[in-house]
This record gives structure tokens, sequence and C-alpha cells, in this order.
């Protein structure tokens, strides 16, 4: 079998009467000029976006939708991690973020507490500082 580009045959051109560039007649895609209008027919091995990659993409979907709720809340977006399993949104403290997402602890350092919340099935979290 050979790798190499060919160019199409002259014989497999046409020019149409309108004018337009001459088409190459496909077998899989796109048919010849048609009286000015292009048939769009099934592409046989077209690439897909693969059933490992569906995760991702939920994940990465799931997150433009809290991030975009959180910004029209007036929250600012520090971070977003995507992974198949856990998503996460970093915010930078917000004075009603506890009351309004229904906040919980999930870490305490010496002057901080990390609080996380759920929205749309994303982990949202921030950090409180406390002066001590």
């Amino acid at each position: 079998m050979n790798n190499r580009y060919m160019p199409p045959d002259p014989q497999d051109m046409e020019r149409p009467e309108s004018g337009l560039p001459p088409v190459r007649h496909a077998e899989n895609g796109i048919s010849a000029h048609d009286g000015g209008n292009m048939t769009a027919q099934p592409v046989l091995n077209a690439p897909s976006i693969g059933q490992q990659n569906q995760g991702v993409i939920d994940s990465t979907s799931r997150a433009k939708r809290a991030a975009v709720r959180l910004a029209r809340a007036g929250c600012t977006i520090k971070h977003i991690a995507v992974g198949n399993r856990n998503t996460r949104v970093l915010v930078e403290n917000h004075p009603l973020l506890p009351i309004f997402l229904e906040a919980s602890p999930i870490k305490y350092t010496g002057t901080e507490t990390t609080m996380a919340a759920s929205i749309e099935g994303v982990q949202v979290e921030w950090v409180i500082r406390r002066v001590p």
C-alpha cells in the first residue's frame, strides 16, 4: 500500500456550469456539485470523541455551569481543576458564600479554614482566613 499523496485524476473532476471551481467526486463525504446544491453524505469512518473522553467533557460542562452561576452571584473564580471524578472550582472568599451555598468546613490549618459546597455536581472551595 502506497501512503504517498496522489493528486486527483483529472477525469474524476468536473467543472460545474455555475463557474465554481471543479469538485471531485467523493464516495464518502460531499458529493459533486449538483445544480447549486451540495448534498452531504455520511462519512463512514468519522472520528469520535471517544467514550474515554466523555467523562472529562461532562465534567468540563458542569464546571462551566457552576462557574457561570458563581460569577452571576458576584464571586471571583480563581481556578478550575477538571478531572474524570471530582471537578473543583476555587473561588475567592465572598461574604455571602457560606449562606447561599450551605457550605461545610473541610480543612483547618493554623489561621485558615477551607470551606466547600457542591453546585451542579462540582465541588466549590474557598479559604476563610481567621485573625489569631
